[in-house]
């Protein structure tokens, strides 16, 4: 699941840059993308590096090559990438997002929670930014402000199989068994294969 939200959120940011300029560098990024989604870590790195090269001022290449150095292992650089991106557009949530999600990765809660705080200050709709969050707080033990985030991104997006999976196993540390085994039912209608084995252990008559 966590690489194909990378491959995912990877395919969003390069559309959203080869549609704004169909030039030499879009085309090496889009390229990264190819490469990126069959598992060619080290060429998909060289062709956004040259995309980089030949248009420094696009935000987007930025941050897709965050997502590439993350997937190799390269934290620090991919941070630095999502810093650089930062200073050629503030007002970027999908930036804090990242940032985010590198920093929940390794299990700087507090931190992370701040940057997914900032995205929902530029978009108090994105329900992934509420999730986010969410499962920050869970980590940290506040079990009422993940029960409250997760609540949120349901009702930002009623589809969210993993939102109503992590509410299930907020509910059941809240002592709340049947609003548990709702949402975990609800979340194997969605075809969550890990809710229905949690179902199978937490809801047995």
């Amino acid at each position: 699941m966590r690489t194909c939200v990378f491959v995912c959120l990877f395919i969003v940011l390069v559309a959203g840059s080869f549609v704004q300029a169909q030039d030499t560098a879009s085309t090496f990024a889009f390229q990264a993308l190819t490469k990126f989604s069959i598992g060619d870590n080290q060429g998909a790195l060289a062709d956004i590096n040259f995309a980089i090269d030949k248009n420094p001022k696009n935000v987007w290449f930025y941050i897709n090559r965050s997502i590439i150095r993350e997937a190799i292992g390269e934290n620090k650089p991919a941070i630095e990438d999502l810093n650089k991106a930062l200073t050629l557009d503030p007002k970027n949530k999908f930036i804090y997002i990242r940032r985010g999600i590198m920093k929940s990765g390794i299990a700087e809660f507090e931190s992370a929670i701040g940057e997914f705080t900032k995205a929902l200050a530029l978009d108090p709709n994105c329900s992934v930014s509420y999730l986010k969050r969410g499962l920050c707080y869970y980590n940290l033990g506040k079990m009422e402000d993940s029960y409250k985030d997760f609540n949120k991104a349901i009702d930002l997006n009623p589809r969210d199989s993993e939102a109503y999976y992590h509410r299930a196993v907020v509910r059941k540390m809240l002592k709340d068994s049947k609003g548990c085994c709702d949402d975990l039912n609800t979340s194997v209608l969605m075809g969550n294969e890990r809710a229905s084995q949690l179902m199978k252990t937490l809801c047995v008559n």
